[in-house]
């Protein structure tokens, strides 16, 4: 990366479905940007963040071996602020009735000929079409002007609305197609919505407990039967998948209600001094290139497009189950229970349809394997793959203070355990 300087390269977030379950992004300068940036986080959202022991005097230091690509001096960072609800204006748009301002066209014009006496003509000229002289004039009486506004262009404005209006049927049709404006996200309130062209559905939501929970609870679909066989009929889904993607559309529907909810303020982080700044700061890596790596990937994880598998990757391993889910076997090769995060790609659907990442693990570790699990609760397969990669040190496990890195660990797992423990039917066969 350091060699192509393609850590520079935009990003696209993954944050929704839309009604046609097409995935809606968020665009980022660059991926490093999506993982330390503040924008609508609390500082225990920020995906990639590192405690550190604060200084005990000037001479102090407090981490070694880190380094940084710098592109320019600005300072981007921004400490999270609440964001308040937005109100939306009820105020009506005056609706413009072109029949009717052409019928008052029309009119005025006709008014203005009959307000001449009955004697009273008008002089129509046709001239030269080179010399543009007069060669022919002729004398239109007041009658002869009217007759000329009623079928004149008022008729021919008049013919091309009707053509542009829909029928009345074709109007009734819209309004049944057209979503509902408001959703009320109290938790009792039963929601309409549409899934695309597909059909519509209700859906209750508390966005309070939605929200504390990370989707775990608050959320309740209705499944229409003709809804779920139409997705099933247009997409080759079976019926849980079908679910999954109605799921998924209306929580992408219902985010921008969700992101406008109040989020705490952080307290804000004292900026190190400018004196304290040290040589790691201007380091330059020395990275080694990576193509030949990039190119065997690819064609390593082409089989990814040809089946059924929702998450591969290069470890991961099974439950053991006779540990009492508190370990994981790495068995090779083959369908596994969980793929770590040292490298993994997913499929944005299947992902989605799990929820992604929990928010609340604020700390890498663990977190994959809670994500797995996640991924074959919802009958998603996971694949772990032989590929041309080696593992060096790992900064965010070595580089990290030990007691916060262990009691985060130790809560991302207690949670695994409450949720899943027990619940065998999940794993794949054991082998």
């Amino acid at each position: 990366l350091a060699n192509n300087k393609k850590f520079a390269a935009s990003y696209s977030e993954i944050i929704g479905l839309d009604e046609n379950g097409d995935p809606i992004t968020k665009k980022w300068d660059n991926y490093q940007t999506y993982l330390l940036s503040g924008e609508g986080r609390t500082a225990d959202e920020i995906p990639l963040t590192t405690k550190m022991r604060p200084k005990k005097n000037a001479e102090d230091i407090n981490r070694n071996n880190i380094y940084f690509t710098l592109t320019d001096t600005a300072d981007n960072y921004v400490i999270p602020q609440t964001i308040e609800k937005k109100v939306t204006s009820t105020a009506k748009v005056p609706v413009v009735d072109k029949k009717a301002d052409i019928e008052k066209r029309r009119q005025e014009a006709i008014n203005q000929a009959t307000t001449q006496n009955s004697h009273w003509s008008t002089p129509l000229i046709t001239t030269d079409k080179n010399s543009k002289t007069p060669i022919k004039i002729t004398w239109w009486s007041k009658e002869d002007m009217i007759n000329d506004i009623n079928s004149g262009k008022y008729d021919a404005e008049l013919s091309e609305l009707t053509k542009q209006q829909p029928s009345t049927q074709a109007q009734a049709a819209l309004a049944q197609q057209a979503p509902a404006a408001v959703f009320v996200l109290d938790g009792t309130t039963n929601n309409t919505i549409s899934i695309g062209t597909f059909g519509t559905t209700t859906f209750k939501l508390n966005a309070e407990e939605y929200i504390k929970t990370n989707g775990e609870k608050g959320f309740t679909p209705t499944f229409d039967g003709a809804l779920v066989q139409a997705l099933m009929d247009a997409k080759g889904y079976d019926s849980e998948k079908a679910q999954q993607v109605i799921g998924a559309s209306i929580i992408a529907k219902v985010q921008p209600l969700l992101d406008a909810i109040a989020i705490p303020v952080e307290p804000a982080i004292d900026p190190i001094p400018q004196t304290e700044q040290d040589e790691w700061n201007t380091a330059v890596p020395n990275a080694p290139d990576d193509t030949a790596y990039r190119i065997k990937l690819v064609d390593e994880v082409a089989q990814f497009e040809k089946e059924n598998w929702s998450v591969i990757g290069w470890h991961g391993g099974l439950i053991n189950i006779e540990d009492e889910w508190r370990s994981v076997t790495d068995v090779g090769p083959g369908e596994v229970d969980v793929i770590f995060s040292y490298y993994m790609a997913m499929k944005v659907e299947d992902a989605l349809g799990a929820t992604g990442f929990n928010i609340r693990a604020a700390y890498y570790r663990n977190a994959d394997i809670e994500f797995s699990l996640r991924v074959r609760q919802g009958y998603g397969r996971l694949l772990q793959m032989e590929l041309p990669l080696e593992q060096a040190r790992h900064h965010g496990y070595y580089d990290t203070e030990p007691e916060y890195r262990d009691a985060q660990s130790k809560k991302t797992y207690d949670r695994i355990l409450d949720r899943f423990r027990g619940k065998n039917e999940i794993l794949v066969p054991r082998r």
